[in-house]
């Protein structure tokens, strides 16, 4: 299990840079409002990961204390 949250740790930390990456050539390109759209969808896309880390959390959190 701490494999796979490592895992998820780098994967969220590279989709980061590769937004950076992403908006500073956009930038460049004077496409400042798409690089914004990507970084916004790359925004949803974590927080995703996020929520759908939070709720096996909460199902863990439950089974230990032996809620429902």
């Amino acid at each position: 299990m701490k494999i796979v949250n490592l895992q998820l740790l780098f994967q969220i930390a590279g989709l980061g840079v590769l937004l950076m990456v992403i908006m500073a050539v956009l930038k460049e390109a004077k496409n400042e409002e798409i690089g914004k759209m990507a970084v916004l969808a790359g925004i949803v896309m974590v927080l995703v990961v996020v929520v759908k880390l939070l709720g096996d959390l909460f199902q863990e959190v439950k089974s230990v204390f032996m809620l429902y």
